[in-house]
């Protein structure tokens, strides 16, 4: 399964992209820095989203009002029902920004955009990816997903924006399929009461959550780091790493990789 990091953090800054996790060149997971691949991301037809906070929908205006013309099938959107509706009613409201759900492609008569709702649960199957939410714990309702090839026979699972939650390490520690797990860790341990409050792990709760994890094998992508705080979070989780001997490594914009 490829992996490509199109945005790995949760704000934006010079030459630091908001989250987006592109698999296999077909889907992406949130879409805050999609645009960064120019006209190569046009085709894309699949965007998957953990919620609708501004750092991982960014790009889906940008995206359609430059591909529309030359898309040869729809852009969908697949999330809750409440993300859907955040999106459609504030954003893509003809006010804002144009509703290409009602607006079709070029010479087609289907519509350049379409929501797709999915429930928690709920398996989506999308070129060859078996897609399944769980819900994360965050300020407004956010899934999580595992991420299962059916052609390499393994899966990971991302976390969307959190705090403290139990599931994402008994889904872990109970799915031999699971080879990986990334890691919303949004700010440094000074910031811990920050954390609580938004609903983003800190460095030192990212280590109190790393010990429900029982098994060493699986190699942990920590993404979502706050930009003004990038350096401390970078410290602190080499510190981490250290005394917990996990697999443990921070996600840049631009990586690609194999899982």
């Amino acid at each position: 399964m490829k992996i490509e990091v199109l945005g790995a953090f949760g704000s934006k800054l010079k030459n630091l992209g908001m989250t987006s996790i592109l698999i296999n060149d077909k889907v992406s997971i949130d879409a805050g820095n999609i645009v960064r691949k120019g006209e190569k991301i046009f085709q894309l037809e699949h965007i998957v989203l953990t919620h609708q906070h501004l750092d991982h929908i960014a790009d889906i205006p940008y995206l359609i009002a430059e591909s529309f013309p030359v898309r040869k099938n729809p852009l969908k959107i697949y999330t809750h029902t409440k993300a859907l509706e955040s999106i459609s009613r504030h954003i893509l409201n003809t006010e804002i920004w144009p509703d290409f759900s009602s607006i079709k492609m070029i010479d087609r008569e289907d519509s350049s955009l379409r929501y797709e709702k999915i429930s928690l649960g709920q398996e989506i199957n999308i070129d060859g990816l078996k897609i399944t939410p769980f819900e994360s714990n965050h300020t407004v309702l956010t899934f999580g997903y595992k991420v299962y090839d059916q052609k390499s026979n393994c899966a990971f699972l991302i976390t969307g924006d959190t705090w403290k939650q139990d599931n994402v390490w008994e889904i872990a520690n109970s799915d031999p399929d699971v080879k990986a797990i990334f890691v919303d860790v949004s700010y440094p341990k000074r910031m811990r009461e920050l954390g609580k409050i938004s609903k983003h792990l800190s460095s030192d709760v990212f280590e109190e959550e790393l010990y429900k994890l029982k098994r060493k094998d699986l190699k942990i992508y920590v993404y979502h780091i706050k930009p003004a705080f990038r350096k401390e979070v970078i410290d602190e989780i080499s510190e981490i790493k250290k005394r917990t001997k996990f697999k443990i490594e921070i996600l840049k914009d631009g990586m690609t990789f194999e899982i």
